[in-house]
């Protein structure tokens, strides 16, 4: 398992599968500008079972193993669409990285709500679907830990010149 997390080929990846999914977290902050490097990937991917069962099958393409925080290892599951619905946050080690699957991201609806104000964004050679600014500021605000709240200044910031580039119109 590598430490940083090589995005386009973990999303890649759930491209194939053909996964519905928001990025969301400190991968989304950087794609719109932010300085703030982070360690993992973050998605929100919509929770119904069809597409529970294309995540399960991109995990298991990924190599997928759950960290245990408690024991400070990664640990092997069997991903199926039925173990994915045993909870809403799943920290993973990948042969590409971190991810970290939030079926209900803290001040959020989940995928529905997100998935209504997403941004797409180029990278690489795709379009990727990204939390919106504002969205990412609900989630760190909501979220309320100080790693969190540190960042909010700066995509208000973000956001701004975001709205400015865009003549006010999102």
């Amino acid at each position: 398992m590598t430490p940083d997390p090589d995005v386009e080929a973990i999303l890649d990846t759930l491209s194939r599968h053909e996964v519905r999914y928001v990025v969301i977290g400190g991968i989304a902050a950087v794609l719109f500008g932010s300085p703030y490097p982070t360690e993992d990937l973050d998605i929100c991917p919509d929770a119904k079972g069809t597409n529970r069962k294309r995540l399960s099958e991109a995990l298991i393409e990924l190599g997928a193993e759950e960290w245990d925080p408690h024991k400070g290892e990664f640990i092997k599951r069997e991903w199926t669409e039925d173990m994915l619905a045993v909870d809403k946050t799943w920290l993973l080690g990948t042969h590409f990285g971190r991810l970290d699957i939030l079926f209900a991201p803290t001040g959020t609806g989940g995928y529905p709500d997100l998935a209504r104000r997403r941004q797409m964004i180029r990278l690489g050679d795709r379009d990727i679907p990204v939390s919106a600014i504002e969205d990412l500021i609900r989630m760190k605000e909501a979220a309320g830990r100080e790693r969190d709240r540190i960042h909010v200044p700066t995509l208000r910031k973000m956001l701004e010149e975001w709205h400015h580039n865009q003549g006010g119109a999102q």
